[in-house]
């Protein structure tokens, strides 16, 4: 099956302890059902990134210097602005399969990682020390030191509209669909232990203050 966008967009206003009208309130087995959340890029949309790290990674500058217009997408780029669209109005999520991560050093890895995240939105810093790309990894920090980013322990948070992640590598044990929805699981949650919601609502913090 082909890539789809998200033809039920209908969302209603949430209301406490009630499950939610959303269309990013799906289930594991929904998704693992089919693969139309995958878009796959063509060959000449690989041409076509390759030749915009290429452009951008010319100039030698720092990759936050690199702006929306440094890294044109003719072909690629209209097809994000509605995968966008999707990320905020549909399902939420969308996996992108192609990108040429092994035959790109790790800097042209990053940099087309950059690019098309800037097709898809303004990048902001992840933590005090203004980090625009970071790497996820559990290296062992407690989540619950505040001076601690969620993304270098076991569990984490973001004060962002749109989260972009990067495989690096092949996992060891294939995953065929995304673990979960937040949005999906509120219903379950209502009817089996509706006494974990208001207790997770009361102990969730953001580790960034959002701005507008």
């Amino acid at each position: 099956m082909s890539f789809r966008l998200t033809e039920n967009r209908h969302r209603s206003a949430a209301q406490p302890m009630k499950p939610l009208v959303d269309p990013a309130a799906w289930r594991p087995e929904e998704m693992a059902a089919h693969d139309d959340w995958i878009y796959e890029l063509s060959n000449a949309e690989i041409a076509e990134l390759t030749q915009a790290v290429e452009r951008a990674s010319s100039g030698g500058g720092d990759i936050k210097d690199v702006k929306l217009a440094d890294f044109p997408l003719p072909t690629l780029g209209p097809a994000l602005a509605d995968i966008r669209g999707d990320l905020l109005e549909g399902r939420g999520f969308v996996l992108i399969r192609g990108v040429p991560v092994a035959e790109y050093s790790r800097a042209q890895s990053a940099l087309a990682f950059w690019g098309i995240g800037l097709h898809l939105g303004r990048p902001i810093s992840q933590n005090g020390q203004g980090h625009l790309l970071g790497h996820v990894k559990d290296i062992g920090n407690d989540y619950n030191d505040p001076t601690t980013r969620g993304y270098t322990s076991r569990a984490g948070s973001r004060a962002t509209r749109t989260i972009t992640t990067r495989c690096a590598r092949r996992a060891p044990h294939r995953q065929i669909a995304p673990s979960l929805s937040t949005p999906g699981i509120h219903a379950p949650l209502i009817a089996r232990s509706p006494h974990t919601l208001t207790d997770k609502y009361r102990h969730t913090r953001r580790t960034l203050p959002l701005t507008h």
